[in-house]
């Protein structure tokens, strides 16, 4: 799969999250400041320091598997991110993740980025969009029907929390290419 380094949707540009330390440094500042917002998803928003998050973008980029920020259209400020993980080629199929800064929520950015990114993977051949979301996600959930994504299945004690320190359940939503 060939996905661009940008795009730009009606109010977002997308843009790859390079290995550079400014954007580490954008990424670190954002992630810190949503730490609460953020459920069981990524091992980045542990990182303390910007060195530690400058390597992860330094080996998410040898994972072929992109990793993308959200920015307002003119600004330079990091909003969110969204990114595509486990590509199978064989089966079609991926996995699709995403965070949002908590003053941005409710404002239709998500459900705008959600839906571009997934007609963008499976106009390139992605069958199957895979969203684990967490029960307690509601908003999260939200945007994944919104966008067209279907509830398969509930995943019982599946995923650690770090919040509360114990597994809980997930929701597993897909979206298919028509």
């Amino acid at each position: 799969m060939e996905l661009n380094s940008e795009y730009l949707t009606e109010r977002l540009e997308i843009r790859i999250l390079e290995a550079h330390f400014d954007l580490a440094k954008k990424l670190l500042n954002y992630v810190k400041k949503n730490q609460e917002h953020f459920y069981f998803m990524y091992g980045f928003v542990d990182y303390d320091s910007v060195e530690e998050m400058y390597d992860f973008l330094k080996r998410r980029k040898l994972t072929n598997n992109p990793f993308y920020g959200l920015f307002l259209k003119g600004s330079d400020e990091l909003i969110g991110s969204i990114s595509m993980t486990g590509y199978d080629k064989k089966n079609g199929k991926a996995e699709i993740g995403y965070t949002l800064d908590k003053n941005f929520v409710h404002q239709g950015y998500m459900t705008e980025a959600v839906t571009f990114f997934a007609e963008e993977v499976m106009r390139q051949g992605c069958r199957k969009l895979i969203a684990y979301i967490d029960i307690e996600n509601v908003d999260s959930q939200k945007v994944c029907e919104r966008c067209g994504f279907i509830k398969e299945a509930r995943l019982i004690k599946e995923k650690f929390d770090r919040h509360k320190s114990e597994f809980v359940d997930i929701c597993l939503y897909c979206k298919f290419a028509s």
